[in-house]
């Protein structure tokens, strides 16, 4: 219940912003380039360390017609890129076998949302589905998370190797087993 009022809330405050001359603005000299929505969601998405409240923001815009439908799609991917960059710069101060989650996450994450920018048919793939735009970004932000692990998967025992190779276990935890 709060979940739902806080996102209507989010939602009718960010409809007056189209009204704003400064954001409007901003909005126009993004264009309708990828980069700069990119660039925002991961920003965004790398300091607040979360996709899911960058996306759940980006939806609100979008849904205040203050995005259009590549620009929060692109800013979803960037937001998903940005806290996996940020997961990234937080296990830099782990050491051993704990660190191995946080790469493997952060390695998911960026190259997911690389892919997912990259590849020729996300556009059009959030096109052809049957549901509302905002449904759509919503369920981009799943598939950023769900596909990205189901390729790494049955790949499981060449990437354990490669993050046994980049966090190796401390002399304490190789003492405790």
């Amino acid at each position: 219940g709060l979940l739902l009022l806080g996102l209507g809330l989010l939602k009718a405050s960010a409809t007056p912003l189209r009204d704003f001359d400064a954001v409007r603005e901003l909005l126009l000299l993004s264009g309708e380039g990828w980069l700069a929505p990119v660039a925002a969601g991961l920003l965004f998405g790398f300091v607040a360390q979360s996709a899911s409240a960058v996306s759940i923001l980006v939806i609100t815009l979008h849904g205040a017609a203050l995005l259009t439908l590549p620009q929060a799609a692109t800013a979803v991917i960037g937001a998903s890129m940005g806290s996996g960059l940020a997961v990234w710069a937080m296990s830099r101060a782990m050491h051993g076998t704990a660190r191995q989650p946080l790469v493997f996450q952060a390695a998911l994450r960026v190259a997911g949302g690389a892919a997912f920018l990259l590849l020729p048919g996300t556009e059009t793939l959030l096109a052809a589905l049957p549901v509302p735009e905002s449904l759509r970004l919503a369920i981009l932000f799943l598939l950023l998370q769900a596909v990205p692990a189901a390729i790494a998967a049955p790949l499981h025992r060449p990437i354990q190797r490669l993050l046994d190779a980049r966090g190796p276990p401390t002399p304490a935890e190789a003492f405790a087993r």
